[in-house]
C-alpha cells in the first residue's frame, strides 16, 4: 500500500505478524515456522538452523524425509538400503543367528552378537529393566559380544566371546 509504514528489522529478525506493536518478533535463524524468511515453514521432520530447514542431528534426508540411517530398516547405513530382516543396528542390517526359547518368552542372538528378547516379562527375563512384556524383539541392555544364548523357564544366560557367562 502506498504510504504504509513497515518496520525495518535487524538482520536475522522479521516482523512476520505485521504487528508494529511487537516489532521484529521472530528470530529467522531458528524459528521453524519462519525459517530464513517470514512464512517459510520447515517440514515436520526438520528443524531450523542458521535460517535453513535441516534434519535433526544424526539424521539425513532419504526420499524427502529425515531418517536415522543407524536405526532405519528402510535406510540402513545409507538411503535405500533395506534390511530384509527388518532390523538395523549401528547402520548395519542384522538378523537372528541363534534362537533360545523360554517358557513364555524368546531370545535371539543376532548376527552382530547382541541379544534381543520378546514375550512375557513378568519376572524381568527380557533384560530390558522394565518388567513390561513385548510382542517384538528388543535389545537386551549391555549384552554385546555374545557367543551363545540359552533360555530356560524364567531366565536367560549368555556365553560371552571372552568365555564369561552373564544371566
Amino acid at each position: 500500500l502506498a504510504g504504509a509504514c513497515r518496520i525495518a528489522c535487524n538482520a536475522g529478525y522479521g516482523d512476520c505478524d505485521a504487528n508494529a506493536s511487537n516489532g521484529c518478533e521472530v528470530g529467522l535463524a531458528t524459528d521453524a515456522t519462519h525459517c530464513g524468511a517470514c512464512g517459510n515453514a520447515c517440514p515436520a521432520t526438520r528443524v531450523c538452523s542458521a535460517g535453513s530447514c535441516i534434519c535433526p542431528t544424526g539424521q539425513v534426508v532419504c526420499g524427502g524425509v529425515c531418517v536415522n540411517v543407524n536405526t532405519s530398516a528402510n535406510h540402513c547405513g545409507a538411503c535405500g538400503n533395506v534390511c530384509r530382516s527388518g532390523t538395523c543396528a549401528a547402520g548395519r542390517c542384522v538378523q537372528a543367528a541363534q534362537l533360545a526359547l523360554g517358557a513364555d518368552y524368546s531370545c535371539a542372538r543376532m548376527s552382530d552378537n547382541t541379544v534381543r528378547c520378546w514375550g512375557y516379562n513378568g519376572y524381568g527375563h527380557l533384560g530390558n529393566g522394565s518388567g513390561a512384556s513385548r510382542s517384538t524383539p528388543a535389545p537386551v541392555a549391555d549384552f554385546s559380544g555374545v557367543a551363545e544364548v540359552t533360555a530356560v523357564s524364567r531366565h536367560a544366560c549368555a556365553r560371552m566371546m571372552d568365555g564369561t557367562v552373564r544371566c
